[in-house]
């Protein structure tokens, strides 16, 4: 009786150590196979990334940067954005651009080329914020090179003083703002009225004229004279006051225009049939103004576009970045919170 008890507890002794080894055999085998997944999904994902990085590359290398910061042409004030352009220039040093490059390609994992582009934006950004009283930031990209600008306090100062006359300030702009598809529709608007829009524009800033503005704001700016469309939206400075009463002049036009094609319109289904040309006049009305006549109309008056339905409303996100700036809603730029200057 007493060796059967022994016998027994042996046994269970024995089994209970090779059920252990056994129990930690499995948990090494399952270990080993979630880690050469894991490694696997690794590299997968490191694969993609690399393809991801690659193809946006390869469309960053097919942008054709314009001159001049891709002004407007053969306008009545081409001239003076010219002027404005060179004044830029001269009041950027050298030295101050190198120490931005330096930094911000230290910090990222940009080419020469996407800084180079980020760098034109952020130029045309500082050339509204020169004119213009409010300026949303729709680019992360860009706002990044404007922190790095910003850590050279006084080469940053001494810039915005010889050029603007004033420091342009770096403030963040409210991400969840009242009704964003009105904010956005009006920066291209005013965007338009300054630069060609292009693949660049809509590469940094995402598609444009995807919004429209609303009738009863087209309603109250038709309303407005030169000079109060030139303080509504135009910073009071002498060095350019003949600058923004041109362009002033010019939106006044355009709405004007939008009123005659209403009235010509009136009663009849309304079609945006215009080629998409950023920077046609009729093209423009069209989308941004005529079009928000006839949609808030109760009739059956209707706009159709063909161009992309991808958002690009917010400020900086990336604002968006899918849509490039909803990111936009971007290059891409997550609508988080934007800057205005």
């Amino acid at each position: 009786m007493i060796l059967t008890i022994s016998a027994v507890v042996a046994a269970a002794v024995g089994g209970g150590t090779i059920g252990s080894l056994l129990r930690k055999r499995k948990e090494s085998v399952l270990t080993f196979e979630k880690e050469k997944q894991q490694e696997s999904e690794e590299k997968v994902l490191l694969s993609l990334r690399k393809k991801a990085e690659d193809d946006k590359q390869k469309e960053i290398s097919l942008l054709n940067i314009p001159q001049d910061l891709g002004i407007k042409q053969n306008m009545p004030y081409t001239s003076a954005l010219k002027a404005l352009v060179e004044k830029m220039e001269e009041s950027l040093s050298d030295s101050y651009k190198n120490q931005i490059k330096e930094r911000v390609l230290k910090h990222t994992k940009w080419s020469e080329k996407e800084y180079e582009l980020y760098w034109y934006g952020m130029k045309q950004f500082f050339l509204l914020s020169a004119v213009m009283k409010s300026v949303p930031m729709y680019s992360e990209k860009v706002d990044d090179i404007w922190h790095e600008m910003l850590m050279f306090t006084r080469d940053y100062e001494t810039f915005c003083v010889n050029f603007a006359g004033e420091m342009i300030h770096h403030a963040p702009t409210v991400s969840k703002v009242e009704n964003p598809h009105q904010h956005r529709a009006q920066f291209d608007w005013l965007y338009s009225q300054v630069f060609d829009v292009n693949d660049v524009s809509e590469y940094m800033y995402g598609t444009f004229f995807l919004h429209t503005l609303e009738e009863d704001y087209i309603k109250e700016l038709g309303k407005s004279t030169v000079s109060q469309l030139q303080t509504m939206f135009f910073k009071e400075n002498d060095d350019t006051v003949f600058l923004t009463k041109a362009l002033t002049t010019n939106l006044q036009k355009q709405l004007f225009q939008a009123k005659v094609k209403k009235q010509i319109n009136s009663g009849r289904n309304y079609v945006n049939s215009t080629k998409r040309d950023g920077n046609d006049d009729d093209f423009i009305i069209n989308s941004l103004l005529v079009g928000s006549i006839f949609d808030g109309d109760t009739g059956s008056h209707t706009k159709t576009a063909s161009h992309d339905s991808s958002c690009s409303s917010s400020p900086s996100h990336t604002s968006c970045s899918s849509c490039k700036s909803c990111s936009s809603c971007g290059s891409g730029s997550s609508c988080g919170s934007g800057c205005s200057s």
